[in-house]
Formats: structure tokens, sequence, C-alpha cells
């Protein structure tokens, strides 16, 4: 049975896109106002399709994921046959690939909880467990509505963090350059005029001392710098109690902590 979709009106007056399977046209409108919902336009036959290969290969969007499925579950469509609808034609993308592994689990006999849980670190820590929630409950589509929204909301809010974070960003990475030219390039030049100047105080040997070491060190910044970020890399591979001390320790830092609290809503 296609799927068709359709620009539709809630009750409440709240528009959104929504799929649903029908023999045809007609019948899928039928069917749309059976549920209460005011078909508005009608936006061509539904199709699943999933973000394409990066240069790394193509990596799963669970928001993406999450938004494809949630209106076929709407639509009283079985979640194998939502899962199989979603990896039509999608087989070399990620979407295809997680949606066919995940559908063939649930033939099998398992829960997709299960298979999400299996699938690690693909999907958030909590996806699997609201999941769950919603199996247990007997309402899936509603669960992973909300659940949805939860995403949506969270993405939105994110992206909300890093656009407002660029300017105050290169405003730093601007003031380190200029901080490396200045330590780097210009005081050494005025070394010689400042020492036949005469002037001989501890701020010009501090000043002349911090310079020396960066125009003969510099390759030692740039290695303790790798590390550094080598080092917060591996602890957040992590699971056991030295993820838990990094996380006490960043939830312990001033402004920090609320951008994490924040972005792991």
């Amino acid at each position: 049975m296609p799927l068709f979709k359709y620009k539709v009106s809630d009750k409440s007056g709240k528009i959104s896109e929504m799929l649903i399977e029908g023999d045809s046209q007609a019948e899928a409108a039928r069917r749309l106002q059976r549920r209460g919902v005011m078909p508005l336009e009608f936006l061509g036959e539904g199709t699943a399709t999933a973000k394409g290969k990066g240069f790394f290969g193509s990596r799963l969007d669970v928001v993406e994921f999450t938004d494809r499925l949630v209106p076929l579950l709407e639509a009283n469509i079985p979640l194998e046959r939502s899962l199989s609808i979603m990896a039509e034609g999608q087989e070399d993308t990620a979407m295809g690939k997680v949606s066919g592994e995940l559908r063939r689990g649930l033939h099998e006999g398992r829960k997709l909880s299960d298979l999400i849980r299996e699938r690690g670190r693909e999907f958030p820590q909590l996806y699997a467990s609201v999941v769950e929630a919603g199996e247990e409950a007997g309402a899936l589509p509603q669960v992973m509505g909300e659940l949805r929204k939860f995403l949506l909301d969270s993405q939105e809010l994110t992206s909300f963090i890093i656009s407002s974070s660029v300017y105050p960003a290169f405003i730093a990475f601007a003031g380190i350059i200029m901080l490396c030219i200045v330590l780097g390039v210009i005081v050494p030049r005025f070394a010689k005029a400042l020492a036949g100047a005469g002037i001989n105080s501890t701020s010009v040997d501090i000043l002349l001392g911090v310079s020396n070491f960066f125009h003969d060190y510099w390759w030692t910044l740039l290695i303790v710098v790798g590390l550094l970020v080598w080092f917060v890399a591996q602890i957040r591979k992590e699971k056991g109690p030295i993820r838990r001390g990094w996380d006490h320790l960043v939830l312990k830092l001033p402004l920090v902590n609320k951008l994490v609290s924040y972005t792991n809503l």
C-alpha cells in the first residue's frame, strides 16, 4: 500500500506534515479525517529518505530517524512495516541500514528497545529507555511523538548555543593569534632596543623571558595542546569511575556547567 504525504491541521489549529497509507489519494485523505485531522495540502507520495554520505561515510541522524518514524506510527502502520518503508531504496545510507537491521531484529521477535540499546553510542542513552517505556505502556506512537519533540527542541537549543558561540570563539582565536605574534615576533625585535635604553625592571624581564621561551620552545606548546585534546577524547570514551570523575569536575566549572546541563537536557 503506497504512502501519501499531507499537510494537515489538528483540532487546535496546529499545522504539521503527516504520512499515511492508502489505496489512493482520496482514501488516504479519508483516513486522515477519520483520525480527527483536516488535510490541507497534498504533498505527494511519501518516501523515506536519508542524508547522503559525507567524506567519512554516512552517519545516522537520530533526530531525522525519529522524525520520519513517528508519522508512520501515528498513521497506525505497524512498527516492522514502518521500518521496512524507511529502509526501501535506502540500503546504501545510514538511515536505510539501521532501519533494515532494526526491522530484521523485530522479525526475529526481539524488542525495539533492546535492539536500540545494542547499537551503543549510535543512539542517545535515554533513547532506548524511552522506547522501552512506550513498549511497556502499549503507547509507543505517543511516546515516540513526545521523544521527537524533545529531540527537536534539544537540537534547536544546541544549534542556538553553537551559533551564539561563533563570534566569541572567533574573537578568542584572533586574540590568541595576536598574542602569539606579539610574543614570538614583535617583542624579540624590540628586546635589543629595550636593553640598549637601559630599562631594567621586573615586568620587562618577565615579558622578555616569556617571549624568549615562546620563541624557542613554541613546539612544546603544540605538543601540550595535542596531548590535552587526546586526553579529553580518551576520557569521553570511558564509562567507568574516570568518566564519572571527569563529568563531576566539568559540572563544577562556572558557566561550563550550565552549558553542559542545557545541551544534555
